[in-house]
Order: structure tokens, then C-alpha cells, then sequence
């Protein structure tokens, strides 16, 4: 148990971290914003009240039989890609994209629950490989979920998942031939979804061509390069000063360099590369135990992983903007609790290897 502290410990530090830089980060646009009712905590309480949930439901799914899930995530990962349907066919757009299904008053992005059922059930089919439709029903299936995505439009969160799916069946040991079969297949729709998605073109254009309208990455290296080597004090940085938009989700690590500098932002940097180890530490102890957990630990290890050098990536201006959050710390609901959630798994996992 004592790799699951470690993580809990984590956890704890980049929550109470992204509580504090959150609050820094967008006291003065949710004050000067009326859409945000003029509340400096407008943010910070609902990201409270996400992190609440979170916890809940993280609890509750550490102490479930993963085994029932497991039977029934088939059917789980059905009707999420049903509900992903009707968000992409009835829902109402939100800035140019249909993402949010909204229920009792609140948004979610299904994406972001079909993402977490898709990993437990790659992890289910490859762990028992039996015949080669245990291996291309499950990509079939999960086309079909990251097409949905990319109709949404999302094209940054269906390529994470892609590279996800694609991670996920080099750990399995699935036979090579697939896995290259699936990276050509990407290469030839790669184009063809950027030519049906224009906003994805422009993107790719500005990054390689460093175009001046590309404020938000411009901005967002201004600021890490502002912060020195340590920073300018939580609460001095000055490109949140509605420089930077979305500074509150996609572009939170941009405020944690300004004021913390260098030195913070390289400690964020190792504690997502401790937390991702001790995942995959968690991972190997069931490599002759369990492969269902084996590849599932890893599976959700690198996913978080994966999210948070994506977002510094980003900031860093290495990586198109694709407006991926930074795990634990980043403003958004459904994306706070199904990283916890996520980390409930992890949990459910270590405790059934001291059974």
C-alpha cells in the first residue's frame, strides 16, 4: 500500500497546488466578467465542488468489485457512445463545437466518461486474446467512439485517446502488425480530417509558422518566460490579466511558470513523472497475478501522463493547441472527476493486491 499513499499524497499536493494557482489565475476575470457574476470565486467554488465530487466518487469506486464492471463495460461503453451521438446530432453548439450534454443544471463532456470505459475495456479484451477479433473488434469499437469525438468537433481529445489506444496495444503485446496497421490508417485520415475541419489546418499553420495571431501560445510562452528562475509570487503574475484566454484550463501551466518560475514548474514536471511510475509500479505487481489490472494500472497511469506533458507541451509552444488540461489542477468539472475517479481505480487495484 504504500506506492497508493505516495499517490495519494500527490494527489493531495497538485489538488491543493491547483486550488491556490487557480485562485491566482482568474480572480480578476471572473471580477471583471459578468458572465461569471462578478464573483473572484466564481471559479474556485465550482472547481471546490467538482473536487468534492471527485473525492466521492473516487471513494466509491475504490471499494466496488471491479470484476462487475468489468462484465458489464461493454454495455457501459454502448450507451456512451449513444449519448456521444445525440450530443453530436441535438445538442446545442457552444463556441462552434458540440461537446456538453447537459443534465440537472450542469454540463458534462460524455468524452471524457467514454474515455475511462474505452481504457477498462481495451484492458478487458487484451488481457485474454483469443482469436484476432479479440483484438480488432475492440479497435473497430473504439473508432467508432474517437469518430464521434472528432464529429463533435475535438480533434486534440481523439488524437489523446488514438495515442492512448495505440500505447495501450504495444504495453497488451498485441502483435505489431496491428499497431502499425493502426498508426497507417491515422496517417492516411490525418488529412482528410484537417481538410473537413478547417480551425484544425489553422492551428497546425500557426504553429509552424509562429503566426502573430496565435496570441494565446504567444502569450502563454511570454508569461513562462516572464516567470525567471523562480517566479514572480503566486498572485504577481501579469498575463492573466485577461492576456491569455482559457488561462483557467488550457493554459493554467502558463501561470504556474510566471509565478513560480523555473523551479516550480520543473518540480510540477517530476511529481506527474513520480506519480506516473508509481502507477506503473502498481501495474507490474499484477503482470503474473492479474493481466486485466496489469494492463488497466497502466493504462490509466499513462493517460494522466500523457495529459499533463500534452498541456506543458502546449504552453511551451512544442505542441499545436489542442486545449488539453493539465490533470489535477486545470479548471473543469467532468475532466476534476474523472481524474479522481481514475485515481479510485488505481486505488480499487493496490487494495486488491494485499487481499
Amino acid at each position: 500500500m504504500k506506492d497508493l499513499y505516495k499517490i495519494y499524497l500527490i494527489v493531495v499536493i497538485l489538488l491543493i497546488f491547483g486550488v491556490v494557482i487557480l485562485t491566482s489565475a482568474t480572480t480578476f476575470l471572473s471580477y471583471q466578467n459578468k458572465n461569471f457574476k462578478n464573483n473572484p470565486y466564481y471559479f474556485l467554488n465550482r472547481q471546490l465542488f467538482w473536487i468534492f465530487l471527485g473525492i466521492i466518487g473516487g471513494i466509491a469506486i475504490s471499494n466496488i468489485d471491479l470484476r462487475k464492471i468489468k462484465e458489464n463495460i461493454y454495455l457501459i461503453l454502448v450507451i456512451l457512445s449513444i449519448i456521444l451521438l445525440i450530443v453530436v446530432l441535438f445538442t446545442r453548439p457552444i463556441n462552434g463545437a458540440r461537446r456538453w450534454f447537459r443534465i440537472f443544471g450542469f454540463s458534462f463532456q460524455p468524452s471524457e466518461f467514454a474515455e475511462i470505459s474505452l481504457i477498462v475495456y481495451l484492458s478487458k479484451k487484451f488481457s485474454n486474446i483469443k482469436d484476432k477479433n479479440d483484438i480488432i473488434f475492440p479497435i473497430f469499437l473504439s473508432f467508432i467512439v474517437i469518430g464521434l469525438i472528432i464529429l463533435e468537433p475535438n480533434i486534440s481529445y481523439a488524437l489523446t485517446l488514438l495515442i492512448i489506444l495505440i500505447v495501450i496495444m504495444i504495453y497488451s503485446e498485441v502483435p505489431a502488425g496491428y499497431t502499425i496497421s493502426l498508426l497507417v490508417l491515422g496517417v492516411i485520415l490525418s488529412p482528410i480530417i484537417i481538410i473537413k475541419y478547417p480551425h484544425a489546418l489553422l492551428r497546425i499553420k500557426m504553429f509552424f509558422n509562429n503566426a502573430p495571431n496565435n496570441s494565446q501560445i504567444s502569450d502563454s510562452v511570454l508569461a513562462i518566460a516572464n516567470g525567471g528562475l523562480f517566479g514572480k509570487g503566486i498572485g504577481s503574475g501579469q498575463m492573466k490579466l485577461l492576456f491569455i484566454p482559457e488561462i483557467q484550463s488550457d493554459y493554467i501551466f502558463a501561470t504556474i511558470a510566471e509565478e513560480t518560475g523555473f523551479i516550480g514548474s520543473i518540480l510540477i514536471i517530476i511529481i506527474y513523472v513520480i506519480l506516473f511510475k508509481l502507477g506503473k509500479d502498481i501495474s507490474k505487481k499484477n503482470l503474473y497475478i492479474n493481466r486485466f489490472f496489469y494492463i488497466l494500472a497502466f493504462s490509466i497511469s499513462f493517460t494522466l501522463f500523457i495529459k499533463a506533458m500534452f498541456h506543458i507541451a502546449i504552453s511551451l509552444q512544442m505542441f499545436p493547441s489542442t486545449g488539453v488540461t493539465l490533470p489535477f489542477i486545470s479548471y473543469g468539472g467532468t475532466s476534476m472527476l474523472m481524474n479522481l475517479i481514475m485515481l479510485g481505480v488505481l486505488a480499487n487495484i493496490e487494495r486488491y493486491n494485499e487481499l
